[in-house]
Parts: C-alpha cells; sequence; structure tokens
C-alpha cells in the first residue's frame, strides 16, 4: 500500500511537470491561443493547455490503474474464496488440505500421506471430430513423478528413458532430442521422444460410463502382420456411432445400477479388432525447483500423426510452470 501511494505522489510530480512543459511549448514558443472555463473561472493562454494536459495525463492514468488492478482483484477475491471454502472444510488433527481447482474438491490429507504422481489430464479427440474411416483418436495423456534419490540425476534418468523406449517390444524408429519447455521465462530442459508401435486396437464399452471408448496395446511385428492378414481375410463388423451427446446407441442400453467398480474389458470380437501403426511422441521435463518430473504424451494413428502433432506442438508450447 505505502509504495502504491509513492508511486502515485511520483506519477503526479511527473504529470504536473509534463503538462507545464507543454503549456509552455504551445503557448510560450509557439503562441498558440485557448481559451475555457475552469468551475466558475474563465482562463485562457498557457493555463488553459496546462489544465487541459494535467486533465488528460491524471485521466490516462486513472484508467491505467484500474486497468491493471482489475487482475489483482479477481486473483485476491479467489484466494478469498479458497480461503473460505479452506475453512469450511473439516481438518482432522495432523491432516492437511488439499484443493483440486479443475474438479472443484476439497479434502483433508493425512500428513504422513505423499502425491506419488498420476495423471494431471487425460484427453482425447472428440469422435465427433474424427473422419468417417479413422478408428484411432488422438490422445493426450500429462502424468508426473516426484523426483527422489532415485532418480535426481537428470543427465542419468535422460539416457534410462532413452534406452528404456528403444528396448520397448513393438518399438522401432525411435528418435530423441532435448527441447526447452515453459515459455521464454521459465523454459526447462526437456526430453522428446519418438517411437512408432505395431498396434493392436478394439473398442470397448464399460458398464460405468456407457461410452463407447477406443483401446490399444502394442504388439509385435510378427502379430501385427499375423493380425493384418487375418482382418484383411475376415471383414470387420462397423461400430455403432455415439450420438453427438456421447451416449451409446439405443441398442446398446446402459445398466441402471452402476457398480462400485468398472468391469474389467471384455475381449472384443475377433472381427472386431484392428491393426495400426501408432506414433507416440512423450516430452519429460525434469524441474529441479518444483522437485517434478513430468510427462506429456501424445499418440495417433500414423497416418494422422503428422498433422495432429502440430497441435500437440501448440499445447507443449503453452505449458508454464508456477515457481
Amino acid at each position: 500500500m505505502q509504495g502504491e501511494k509513492l508511486l502515485d505522489l511520483l506519477v503526479m510530480i511527473v504529470i504536473a511537470a509534463v503538462g507545464l512543459i507543454t503549456a509552455y511549448i504551445c503557448f510560450g514558443v509557439l503562441e498558440s491561443q485557448a481559451e475555457g472555463r475552469y468551475h466558475e473561472y474563465s482562463v485562457g493562454g498557457a493555463i488553459a493547455g496546462a489544465l487541459v494536459s494535467w486533465s488528460f495525463l491524471g485521466g490516462f492514468y486513472r484508467q491505467m490503474r484500474r486497468s491493471s488492478g482489475e487482475y489483482e482483484r479477481v486473483v485476491k477475491r479467489n484466494e478469498e474464496l479458497q480461503q473460505k471454502l479452506m475453512r469450511g472444510a473439516p481438518k482432522p488433527q495432523g491432516f492437511e488440505i488439499e484443493i483440486d481447482e479443475r474438479k472443484n474438491i476439497v479434502l483433508a490429507r493425512p500428513e504422513e500421506w505423499e502425491p506419488k504422481g498420476g495423471n494431471i489430464f487425460d484427453l482425447e479427440l472428440s469422435k465427433h471430430h474424427m473422419r468417417k474411416d479413422d478408428i484411432f483418436p488422438a490422445q493426450f495423456v500429462s502424468w508426473y513423478v516426484p523426483i527422489t534419490k532415485v532418480n535426481s540425476d537428470q543427465e542419468a534418468f535422460f539416457k534410462n528413458q532413452v534406452e528404456a523406449a528403444k528396448a520397448m517390444v513393438g518399438a522401432e524408429a525411435v528418435t530423441h532430442e532435448i527441447v526447452q519447455v515453459g515459455g521464454e521465462q521459465s523454459k526447462v530442459k526437456s526430453l522428446k521422444l519418438i517411437a512408432h508401435f505395431y498396434g493392436e486396437i478394439m473398442v470397448d464399452v464399460p458398464s460405468l460410463t456407457g461410452r463407447t471408448e477406443v483401446v490399444w496395446r502394442v504388439v509385435t511385428e510378427d502379430e501385427y502382420n499375423k493380425g493384418v492378414a487375418r482382418v484383411a481375410a475376415s471383414p470387420s463388423l462397423e461400430v455403432a456411432e455415439s450420438d453427438k451427446d456421447g451416449n451409446p446407441p439405443a441398442s446398446e442400453p446402459v445398466e441402471e445400477a452402476l457398480p462400485l467398480l468398472p468391469d474389467p474389458p471384455s475381449p472384443a470380437p475377433e472381427n472386431d479388432v484392428k491393426y495400426q501403426k501408432v506414433v507416440q511422441m512423450r516430452v519429460i521435463t525434469f524441474h529441479e525447483e518444483l522437485s517434478t518430473i513430468y510427462y506429456f504424451d501424445f499418440f495417433d494413428n500414423e497416418e494422422d500423426f503428422i498433422e495432429s502433432s502440430i497441435k500437440f506442438n501448440l499445447l507443449l508450447d503453452s505449458v508454464r510452470f508456477l515457481t
């Protein structure tokens, strides 16, 4: 608050000086003329020019102050609401309050329980924006693990990640490079991996959600070639499309009483299985300041990868870390 008052005082001095200089140049050097009324007084010449300059510059500064303070007010209001919500949540002794703003949930966590990592985002291209003959939607998953004594050496960790990717069953043409993530002001050294896989793709409709989902697994080159030959010899059935709200078609009723746990995926009929080459782009950000390793995974079938990876790169460019 004291800093804001000092800033206002300095700006007022500058405005006064600029107003006088403007009046001197316009009405002293250039010999301009002006008349006006200020309340009940009639003024003219340099005085009128100074008043006009002061009024304009003062109004401009006030407008800037209002605009620049809007963001701070919103942040302050958000913090106030968070504090109010936290105060209303029960906090047993030995617990810490945790807030997830995206999912709008607050809970108390035992102090001895530590986050072990997990998903941050899990996204995929909407089926209504896919080509009619496309069976594999572009997928993006972001997750994290904490930095521990085991993985604290960044260079060694990156090297192990590259070797592990090349050793994966079904992986081919694995490439890697070092990139920067987090913007110019907070960029962090990261490892980018691109790998091509042989994929077995099938459709599943979990009873918990009733929504059609595409699931896939990595297979060996031999399994892939045999699967392609088998599918070619036995034309696959068309998968019924969900309606625009994501609900299953009428021929696939959803159970009214959902189970507490999702059922395991049931094996798809042999003629409902597809085989495609899948490309994965993984970016691993080793953020020492936040003691966290962030993973950004992007998948798509080989045919669509070049085009859809443009959006992934734009998404990656938007990443910022709150330090």
